[in-house]
């Protein structure tokens, strides 16, 4: 069998964590609300990301969960990437409700970086960051089903491991797929 690329398994993966994380939500609703994942491969370009990550990204990804824009966020240090394509040292995973919220206009982006840092060099910190980080790629998936646990599904604790499997179905049989 074919291994799959480790991006997909980490955002399945990571898919199924926030899923159990936002589980309680959404089993008190009627209908389950949309939930949209963003996986970005990030290839760290200096020994200090995590630091660039804490002092620059992490104020602004607060902001948006803040101001209802954004409902989580997650770094996820890649330790055993074993693909071809796996030319990348993070997977930085985002959790939007609302599609529109994914990509934020230049302006509004701009407003809130200086809402956050007032009296910063901006240019100087967007430099900051493209110096330290190298986007590989970007992909947003749509949560389709879930399975989480509870008390109709087993422990009420958050598995410590997930094993999460990948299979590539045919259009043909995505109906077949999807009833089992």
């Amino acid at each position: 069998m074919k291994t799959q690329p480790v991006l997909f398994k980490m955002a399945v993966l990571t898919a199924l964590f926030f899923t159990v994380i936002l589980g309680n939500k959404l089993h008190a609703q009627e209908e389950a609300p949309t939930i949209y994942f963003e996986i970005t491969k990030i290839k760290k370009l200096t020994d200090d990301f995590q630091d660039v990550h804490e002092e620059l990204a992490k104020p602004f990804i607060q902001e948006r969960i803040k101001a209802g824009n954004q409902l989580a966020h997650a770094l996820f240090r890649v330790y055993s990437p074993y693909s071809d394509d796996a030319n990348y040292d993070y997977i930085m995973m985002d959790v939007f409700g609302d599609f529109n919220h994914l990509n934020m206009g230049k302006e509004v982006m701009r407003k809130m970086a200086y809402s956050i840092f007032p009296n910063a060099n901006i240019p100087k910190k967007i430099y900051r960051w493209n110096e330290a980080v190298h986007t590989d790629s970007s992909e947003v998936f749509l949560v389709r089903d879930e399975a989480f646990p509870g008390s109709k599904g087993g422990s009420d604790k958050i598995p410590k491991f997930v094993q999460v499997n990948h299979m590539k179905v045919s259009e043909a049989n995505s109906g077949n797929y999807s009833k089992m």
